[in-house]
């Protein structure tokens, strides 16, 4: 489940830019310790990380994503389940429903990576 902060400044990011801005600019990010946000598109590869933070990257190969206009893509790393301390945190990525094309391949050190 999504904390209210990390719904807040995705919503906030999404609306900066796919609202009244024309055309959506793939690679724009917005990143964070704890979350990373951007717009990619489908015919560029490209990568998500978190700041301070290059054990954990997503990786989009050309053609991972749906369609042709750039798709909102985030991860958000969850350090605590139901009250309970994890080994170590889930990183999660959505939005809810997104659907890779093509398989991806975690890099070494992302041990678990939940799609919504």
């Amino acid at each position: 489940m999504l904390y209210a902060c990390i719904t807040d400044q995705i919503k906030k990011f999404e609306e900066d830019y796919r609202c009244g801005r024309g055309d959506i600019i793939p690679g724009i990010c917005y990143q964070s310790k704890y979350l990373a946000i951007g717009f990619f598109s489908p015919n560029d590869s490209s990568e998500l990380r978190f700041i301070g933070c290059d054990k954990i990257v997503l990786e989009i190969p050309e053609g991972a994503l749906p369609g042709t206009d750039p798709q909102l893509v985030y991860m958000y790393l969850e350090m605590y389940e139901d009250g309970i301390s994890t080994m170590s945190p889930r990183v999660n990525c959505g939005p809810d429903g997104l659907r890779f094309q093509v398989c991806l391949e975690p890099k070494e050190y992302l041990l678990l990576l939940h799609i919504h």
